[in-house]
């Protein structure tokens, strides 16, 4: 399957959000594998971003039920010269440079890159697709850049395997099927794996499909200031 590199961002440290972010009962709604010490995602709602938007475009009505969120850094779509699709930095250069620059003390950063995985043009069957230039280059990663795992989500970035959760039989079925299959950070290994689970999640929240596959990646030491 042919991949797209999309961009890049910086996700919170697990000290600076998880305890409270990922609590018992949250994990047993959402997650195929509630054991995961430290879920990671593409989607912001599993794995927060430590940029924002300043309408909070990012994640809508964010502070009202995580009210305890750590500072972000807010970051215009100007700034980041490029066309705000899926709030994702073409350049790693000029995303650090702001961490660097504009985070607190004490903030922790992860510097992820994330890249999509089979129909990746507009011309494909992906609809709708949003506004984005394939024009605008995407900096290559790192080639000491660490594999996390494939993740599955819906064009709102939403995930189909850590935010799309179910009843308690139904989370048992999905355990009994799939959680034998995904690494220590709740992704999956396999792209086999997760096509066969993006086909199944189009047909079970079938009001989120289409459903696409996202690869990432991770530095090898996180950001702290």
């Amino acid at each position: 399957m042919p991949t797209l590199a999309l961009g890049h961002d910086m996700r919170l440290c697990a000290d600076a959000y998880l305890p409270g972010f990922w609590a018992r009962d949250r994990r047993d709604h959402f997650l195929l594998r509630p054991d995961v010490e430290w879920p990671l995602s593409f989607d912001p709602m599993v794995w927060p971003s430590i940029f924002d938007s300043p309408d909070e475009v990012r994640v809508p009505g964010l502070k009202d039920w995580w009210p305890e969120r750590p500072p972000t850094i807010v970051a215009e779509p100007a700034e980041k010269r490029y066309d705000a699709f899926m709030d994702l930095w073409p350049s790693l250069e000029e995303m650090l440079a702001v961490f660097r620059k504009r985070a607190k003390p004490g903030a922790c950063g992860v510097p992820i890159a994330v890249e999509m995985v089979g129909d990746v043009t507009p011309e494909s069957d992906i609809a709708p697709w949003p506004d984005f230039d394939t024009e605008v280059p995407v900096q290559s990663r790192p080639d000491d850049w660490v594999f996390l795992g494939y993740d599955i989500c819906d064009f709102g970035w939403i995930s189909g395997l850590s935010n799309c959760g179910g009843s308690g039989e139904e989370m048992r079925r999905l355990r009994a099927a799939w959680q034998d299959r995904l690494n220590a950070f709740g992704l999956f290994e396999s792209r086999a794996d997760a096509a066969a689970y993006r086909a199944a999640s189009d047909q079970r929240v079938a009001e989120h499909a289409p459903f696409r596959i996202f690869a990432l990646y991770r530095a090898p030491r996180a950001e702290r200031r």
